[in-house]
């Protein structure tokens, strides 16, 4: 999760976003298998005509989300990223390493 003094900028490590996903989502409690929790509507008075709403405002988690990748995500980033990866120095894995 972004530090104090850095609110509403990029990660700085994948290592970030992984946390974020392990409080977002926790696992599955021992012997208990992923999806068998029951479904609990976030709002179960919500019309079938909202479920699939476009035209209403986004929420600010997902605005601020595409304006993070607006701002950060620049052809200079993309080719420093190109350079580190295409350039093949990392570990070979198969699929299910």
């Amino acid at each position: 999760m972004p530090s104090t003094d850095q609110p509403h900028g990029p990660l700085r490590s994948l290592d970030e976003w992984d946390d974020f996903v392990k409080s977002r989502y926790p696992e599955a409690a021992p012997g208990e298998a992923p999806g068998q929790k029951p479904f609990v509507a976030a709002n179960a008075d919500k019309k079938p005509e909202a479920f699939r709403d476009y035209r209403a405002e986004a929420r600010a988690s997902v605005k601020e989300f595409y304006r993070l990748n607006h701002t950060y995500q620049t052809r200079e980033f993309v080719l420093q990223k190109k350079r580190e990866y295409l350039a093949r120095n990392k570990s070979r894995m198969g699929v299910w390493q």
